[in-house]
């Protein structure tokens, strides 16, 4: 089998596996160590990507002593409760493409970068 037929084979076994395993977690809610912080409860959050919303994700100098500068992170819950609220179960998913995007992203250069035939302990870290 050509390289790149296999490296798109195991890309799509890695993408299967974790959408797999953790599918389940559009059935589960928020929990109450961050997400109070980070979602439920705030209000700039809430509002979605607005010009004071981008505002106070950008800005180091935030009033509340418990949010970190980390305005990404900011921006990807915003656009989680802009387009669905604040259900949890689509923010959950919104998480797993995410983290499928990042797994096949981290595969697909490690492998390429190396001149051997891919193989499956490649997408595993080994």
């Amino acid at each position: 089998m050509p390289q790149r037929q296999l490296r798109i084979l195991i890309s799509l076994f890695l993408s299967i596996a974790i959408l797999t395993v953790y599918w389940q977690v559009h059935g589960f809610s928020y929990v109450s160590f961050d997400d109070p912080l980070y979602v439920t409860e705030n209000e700039h959050v809430q509002k979605g990507i607005s010009h004071d919303s981008l505002i106070w994700a950008f800005s180091p100098f935030k009033t509340d002593t418990q949010t970190y500068w980390h305005p990404l992170t900011w921006l990807s819950h915003m656009l989680d409760c802009q387009l669905f609220g604040v259900n949890p179960g689509a923010h959950h998913l919104v998480n797993l493409l995410l983290h499928v995007i990042n797994a096949t992203l981290l595969f697909l250069p490690r492998n390429t970068d190396t001149s051997r035939t891919p193989s499956l302990p490649d997408c595993c870290g080994g």
